[in-house]
Protein backbone atom coordinates (compact mmCIF):
# COMPACT_ATOMS: atom_id res chain seq x y z
CA UNK A 1 0.00 0.00 0.00
CA UNK A 2 1.48 3.53 -1.15
CA UNK A 3 2.01 5.65 1.60
CA UNK A 4 0.12 9.38 1.30
CA UNK A 5 1.60 11.93 -0.50
CA UNK A 6 2.91 14.90 1.69
CA UNK A 7 4.20 18.41 0.12
CA UNK A 8 5.05 21.19 2.02
CA UNK A 9 3.33 24.20 0.26
CA UNK A 10 3.84 28.13 1.41
CA UNK A 11 0.47 30.39 1.10
CA UNK A 12 0.32 34.26 0.94
CA UNK A 13 -2.84 35.57 2.24
CA UNK A 14 -4.08 38.85 2.84
CA UNK A 15 -6.08 40.11 5.94
CA UNK A 16 -8.86 37.92 5.75
CA UNK A 17 -6.53 34.76 4.91
CA UNK A 18 -7.78 34.43 1.53
CA UNK A 19 -5.04 32.49 -0.56
CA UNK A 20 -3.94 34.57 -3.05
CA UNK A 21 -0.77 32.44 -4.28
CA UNK A 22 0.85 29.04 -3.30
CA UNK A 23 4.59 28.28 -3.52
CA UNK A 24 6.17 24.72 -3.12
CA UNK A 25 9.46 23.04 -4.15
CA UNK A 26 8.36 21.74 -7.38
CA UNK A 27 5.61 24.46 -8.51
CA UNK A 28 3.78 28.09 -7.56
CA UNK A 29 0.87 29.71 -8.56
CA UNK A 30 -1.48 32.54 -8.15
CA UNK A 31 -5.42 33.08 -7.36
CA UNK A 32 -7.63 35.33 -7.99
CA UNK A 33 -11.29 36.45 -7.29
CA UNK A 34 -14.09 38.61 -7.35
CA UNK A 35 -15.17 40.42 -4.44
CA UNK A 36 -17.80 37.53 -3.59
CA UNK A 37 -14.73 35.22 -3.82
CA UNK A 38 -16.14 33.43 -7.67
CA UNK A 39 -13.00 32.22 -9.27
CA UNK A 40 -12.65 31.48 -13.17
CA UNK A 41 -13.16 27.45 -13.71
CA UNK A 42 -10.07 27.24 -15.95
CA UNK A 43 -7.91 28.13 -13.22
CA UNK A 44 -5.38 26.02 -11.46
CA UNK A 45 -6.03 25.15 -7.68
CA UNK A 46 -2.72 25.06 -5.68
CA UNK A 47 -4.94 24.73 -2.21
CA UNK A 48 -8.16 23.31 -0.96
CA UNK A 49 -8.09 26.97 0.64
CA UNK A 50 -9.99 29.57 -0.68
CA UNK A 51 -11.84 32.43 -0.46
CA UNK A 52 -11.18 34.28 3.41
CA UNK A 53 -9.69 31.22 3.99
CA UNK A 54 -12.72 28.61 3.74
CA UNK A 55 -12.30 25.17 2.45
CA UNK A 56 -13.73 25.31 -1.16
CA UNK A 57 -15.49 22.06 -2.49
CA UNK A 58 -13.53 20.89 -5.83
CA UNK A 59 -16.04 20.82 -8.62
CA UNK A 60 -18.43 23.20 -7.37
CA UNK A 61 -16.59 25.92 -5.82
CA UNK A 62 -18.93 26.29 -2.95
CA UNK A 63 -17.94 26.85 0.46
CA UNK A 64 -19.52 24.91 3.62
CA UNK A 65 -19.53 27.72 5.87
CA UNK A 66 -19.91 26.60 9.78
CA UNK A 67 -18.74 22.92 9.03
CA UNK A 68 -21.89 22.57 6.47
CA UNK A 69 -24.65 24.85 8.65
CA UNK A 70 -25.08 26.78 5.00
CA UNK A 71 -23.93 26.56 1.91
CA UNK A 72 -22.25 29.40 0.40
CA UNK A 73 -22.24 30.33 -3.64
CA UNK A 74 -19.62 32.62 -4.91
CA UNK A 75 -20.71 32.70 -8.89
CA UNK A 76 -24.35 33.26 -7.39
CA UNK A 77 -23.29 36.01 -4.39
CA UNK A 78 -25.64 34.02 -1.58
CA UNK A 79 -26.28 31.42 0.32
CA UNK A 80 -28.33 28.49 -0.82
CA UNK A 81 -30.54 28.67 2.74
CA UNK A 82 -32.07 31.25 4.66
CA UNK A 83 -30.34 32.68 7.90
CA UNK A 84 -32.40 31.83 11.07
CA UNK A 85 -31.67 35.36 12.08
CA UNK A 86 -33.31 37.08 9.09
CA UNK A 87 -35.81 39.37 8.89
CA UNK A 88 -36.13 40.77 11.87
CA UNK A 89 -32.71 39.48 13.82
CA UNK A 90 -28.82 40.61 13.05
CA UNK A 91 -29.10 38.69 9.88
CA UNK A 92 -30.38 41.31 8.34
CA UNK A 93 -33.89 41.84 5.94
CA UNK A 94 -32.25 39.75 3.15
CA UNK A 95 -31.77 35.86 4.53
CA UNK A 96 -29.80 35.19 1.54
CA UNK A 97 -27.22 37.63 1.66
CA UNK A 98 -23.57 36.93 2.15
CA UNK A 99 -22.01 39.55 4.52
CA UNK A 100 -24.73 41.90 4.52
CA UNK A 101 -23.60 42.83 1.24
CA UNK A 102 -20.56 43.66 1.80
CA UNK A 103 -17.59 41.35 1.49
CA UNK A 104 -14.94 43.34 1.60
CA UNK A 105 -15.01 44.55 5.09
CA UNK A 106 -16.62 41.55 6.13
CA UNK A 107 -16.38 37.76 6.66
CA UNK A 108 -18.74 35.29 7.74
CA UNK A 109 -17.25 32.03 8.41
CA UNK A 110 -20.04 30.82 10.47
CA UNK A 111 -23.02 31.29 7.60
CA UNK A 112 -25.03 33.37 11.09
CA UNK A 113 -23.50 36.66 11.24
CA UNK A 114 -20.53 38.52 10.17
CA UNK A 115 -17.17 38.42 12.01
CA UNK A 116 -16.93 41.99 12.33
CA UNK A 117 -21.13 43.35 12.74
CA UNK A 118 -20.73 41.71 16.09
CA UNK A 119 -18.31 43.97 17.54
CA UNK A 120 -19.91 47.05 16.08
CA UNK A 121 -23.38 45.67 17.50
CA UNK A 122 -21.86 45.06 21.01
CA UNK A 123 -20.43 48.56 20.77
CA UNK A 124 -23.23 50.39 20.03
CA UNK A 125 -25.55 47.90 22.42
CA UNK A 126 -22.85 49.32 25.61
CA UNK A 127 -22.42 52.75 24.62
CA UNK A 128 -26.34 53.27 25.00
CA UNK A 129 -26.35 51.24 28.08
CA UNK A 130 -24.19 53.36 29.53
CA UNK A 131 -26.23 56.42 28.63
CA UNK A 132 -29.39 55.69 29.61
CA UNK A 133 -27.79 54.08 33.12
CA UNK A 134 -25.85 57.47 33.69
CA UNK A 135 -29.16 59.27 32.67
CA UNK A 136 -31.08 57.38 34.94
CA UNK A 137 -28.30 57.81 37.87
CA UNK A 138 -28.60 61.30 37.65
CA UNK A 139 -32.65 61.48 37.63
CA UNK A 140 -33.39 59.03 40.52
CA UNK A 141 -29.59 58.86 42.51
CA UNK A 142 -29.36 54.85 43.42
CA UNK A 143 -28.34 54.05 46.72
CA UNK A 144 -27.29 50.96 48.77
CA UNK A 145 -27.36 47.80 46.21
CA UNK A 146 -29.04 49.75 43.62
CA UNK A 147 -25.96 51.74 43.72
CA UNK A 148 -23.75 49.17 43.52
CA UNK A 149 -25.76 47.32 40.58
CA UNK A 150 -24.99 50.72 38.41
CA UNK A 151 -21.43 50.64 38.78
CA UNK A 152 -21.89 46.75 37.64
CA UNK A 153 -23.33 47.58 34.91
CA UNK A 154 -21.15 51.10 33.95
CA UNK A 155 -17.63 48.58 34.46
CA UNK A 156 -19.17 46.05 32.65
CA UNK A 157 -20.51 47.95 29.34
CA UNK A 158 -16.72 49.48 29.57
CA UNK A 159 -15.38 46.13 29.69
CA UNK A 160 -17.29 44.94 26.56
CA UNK A 161 -16.72 48.02 24.52
CA UNK A 162 -13.19 47.54 25.17
CA UNK A 163 -13.12 43.90 24.51
CA UNK A 164 -14.95 44.52 21.04
CA UNK A 165 -12.72 47.28 20.18
CA UNK A 166 -9.40 45.01 20.30
CA UNK A 167 -11.65 42.21 18.06
CA UNK A 168 -11.77 44.57 15.74
CA UNK A 169 -8.24 45.42 15.57
CA UNK A 170 -7.47 41.56 15.27
CA UNK A 171 -6.94 40.91 18.97
CA UNK A 172 -9.06 37.33 18.97
CA UNK A 173 -8.73 36.74 22.57
CA UNK A 174 -10.33 40.08 23.51
CA UNK A 175 -13.91 38.58 22.17
CA UNK A 176 -13.47 36.70 25.65
CA UNK A 177 -13.10 39.85 27.30
CA UNK A 178 -15.89 41.48 25.75
CA UNK A 179 -17.91 38.67 26.56
CA UNK A 180 -17.26 39.03 30.70
CA UNK A 181 -18.07 42.70 30.26
CA UNK A 182 -21.42 41.58 28.79
CA UNK A 183 -22.18 39.44 31.70
CA UNK A 184 -21.30 41.73 34.41
CA UNK A 185 -23.83 44.50 32.55
CA UNK A 186 -26.49 42.13 32.75
CA UNK A 187 -25.78 41.08 36.03
CA UNK A 188 -26.50 44.58 37.26
CA UNK A 189 -29.21 44.92 34.82
CA UNK A 190 -30.84 42.24 36.52
CA UNK A 191 -30.17 43.16 40.09
CA UNK A 192 -31.84 47.20 39.50
CA UNK A 193 -34.86 44.37 38.04
CA UNK A 194 -35.29 42.88 41.06
CA UNK A 195 -35.24 45.88 43.24
CA UNK A 196 -37.11 47.69 41.90
CA UNK A 197 -39.93 44.53 41.24
CA UNK A 198 -39.43 43.92 45.17
CA UNK A 199 -40.14 48.04 45.75
CA UNK A 200 -43.56 47.81 43.35
CA UNK A 201 -44.80 45.06 45.36
CA UNK A 202 -44.04 46.75 48.84
CA UNK A 203 -45.92 49.51 48.22
CA UNK A 204 -49.31 49.31 47.19
CA UNK A 205 -49.96 52.65 45.54
CA UNK A 206 -46.81 51.76 43.55
CA UNK A 207 -48.00 48.98 42.59
CA UNK A 208 -51.38 50.37 41.37
CA UNK A 209 -49.47 53.31 39.21
CA UNK A 210 -46.92 50.58 37.43
CA UNK A 211 -50.12 49.20 36.54
CA UNK A 212 -51.28 52.02 35.00
CA UNK A 213 -48.53 52.97 33.18
CA UNK A 214 -47.85 49.35 31.92
CA UNK A 215 -51.35 49.48 30.21
CA UNK A 216 -50.87 53.02 28.65
CA UNK A 217 -47.40 51.11 26.79
CA UNK A 218 -49.89 49.23 25.55
CA UNK A 219 -52.30 51.17 24.23
CA UNK A 220 -54.60 51.55 27.08
CA UNK A 221 -56.57 54.78 27.88
CA UNK A 222 -55.53 56.22 31.08
CA UNK A 223 -58.19 56.69 33.54
CA UNK A 224 -60.32 60.56 33.70
CA UNK A 225 -58.79 61.96 36.98
CA UNK A 226 -61.63 62.86 40.02
CA UNK A 227 -63.99 65.79 39.46
CA UNK A 228 -62.94 68.76 41.77
CA UNK A 229 -65.70 71.00 43.34
CA UNK A 230 -66.88 73.76 41.28
CA UNK A 231 -65.36 76.58 43.31
CA UNK A 232 -68.11 79.11 45.02
CA UNK A 233 -68.15 82.81 43.19
CA UNK A 234 -66.66 85.17 45.98
CA UNK A 235 -69.52 87.75 45.72
CA UNK A 236 -72.24 84.94 46.87
CA UNK A 237 -71.13 84.24 50.54
CA UNK A 238 -71.26 80.32 51.43
CA UNK A 239 -74.77 78.79 53.17
CA UNK A 240 -74.57 79.08 56.75
CA UNK A 241 -71.64 81.37 56.86
CA UNK A 242 -71.98 85.41 58.32
CA UNK A 243 -71.79 88.10 55.59
CA UNK A 244 -68.57 90.04 55.45
CA UNK A 245 -68.43 93.30 56.69
CA UNK A 246 -68.77 94.91 53.15
CA UNK A 247 -71.89 93.72 52.35
CA UNK A 248 -73.39 94.80 56.11
CA UNK A 249 -72.09 98.24 55.36
CA UNK A 250 -74.19 98.12 52.28
CA UNK A 251 -77.12 97.50 54.18
CA UNK A 252 -79.59 99.48 56.20
CA UNK A 253 -81.44 98.74 59.29
CA UNK A 254 -84.94 99.84 59.72
CA UNK A 255 -86.17 102.35 62.22
CA UNK A 256 -88.50 102.38 65.15
CA UNK A 257 -91.45 103.84 64.53
CA UNK A 258 -91.54 107.45 65.43
CA UNK A 259 -87.53 107.86 64.87
CA UNK A 260 -86.14 109.67 62.06
CA UNK A 261 -84.82 107.15 58.93
CA UNK A 262 -81.43 107.99 59.50
CA UNK A 263 -78.94 105.60 58.76
CA UNK A 264 -77.35 103.07 61.41
CA UNK A 265 -73.03 102.54 61.44
CA UNK A 266 -71.74 99.65 59.80
CA UNK A 267 -70.36 98.81 63.63
CA UNK A 268 -74.16 98.81 65.37
CA UNK A 269 -74.96 96.61 62.49
CA UNK A 270 -72.09 94.39 63.28
CA UNK A 271 -73.35 93.80 67.04
CA UNK A 272 -76.59 93.49 66.20
CA UNK A 273 -75.71 90.26 64.27
CA UNK A 274 -74.19 88.67 67.53
CA UNK A 275 -76.12 85.77 68.76
CA UNK A 276 -78.50 86.78 71.99
CA UNK A 277 -78.58 89.95 72.05
CA UNK A 278 -81.69 91.68 70.28
CA UNK A 279 -80.55 93.98 67.63
CA UNK A 280 -82.95 97.04 68.45
CA UNK A 281 -81.31 97.61 71.55
CA UNK A 282 -78.02 98.07 70.50
CA UNK A 283 -79.70 100.46 67.45
CA UNK A 284 -81.51 102.75 69.07
CA UNK A 285 -78.58 102.89 72.29
CA UNK A 286 -76.49 104.21 70.15
CA UNK A 287 -78.17 106.10 67.88
CA UNK A 288 -79.44 107.80 71.74
CA UNK A 289 -75.64 108.45 72.29
CA UNK A 290 -74.90 109.98 69.24
CA UNK A 291 -72.51 113.28 69.78
CA UNK A 292 -74.98 116.22 68.80
CA UNK A 293 -74.04 118.97 66.62
CA UNK A 294 -72.37 122.08 67.97
CA UNK A 295 -75.28 124.49 69.40
CA UNK A 296 -77.96 121.54 70.05
CA UNK A 297 -78.59 120.48 73.49
CA UNK A 298 -78.43 116.79 74.86
CA UNK A 299 -82.00 114.96 75.07
CA UNK A 300 -81.79 113.07 78.54
CA UNK A 301 -84.69 111.64 78.56
CA UNK A 302 -85.50 110.81 74.90
CA UNK A 303 -82.01 108.86 75.06
CA UNK A 304 -83.61 106.85 78.50
CA UNK A 305 -87.41 106.37 76.57
CA UNK A 306 -85.61 105.33 73.53
CA UNK A 307 -83.67 102.56 75.60
CA UNK A 308 -87.04 101.26 77.20
CA UNK A 309 -89.02 101.18 74.42
CA UNK A 310 -86.40 99.16 72.88
CA UNK A 311 -86.51 97.03 75.45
Amino acid sequence: MDAPSVRSLLLATDRHNTVLAGFAPSESGHMAYTAYGAQPRDEAQISHSGFNGQLREQGTGWYHLGNGHRIYNPALMRFHSPDALSPFGKGGLNPYSYCLGDPVNHVDPTGRTPDRLQPLLTIGLHTFTIAATVLTAVSTPPVGLALVATRMTLIGSSLAIVGSSLTLAGVKEARYVAHAGTALSALGAVTRLGLGVQNIMAKPELRATATTRIGQLFGRRAPNPPQLPRAIPSSAPAKGALPSREAIAKRSVTPVSGESNQAVAPEAGIQAMQPGIHPLTHVNAVKALQVPRPGEPVKAASVSSRVRRSV
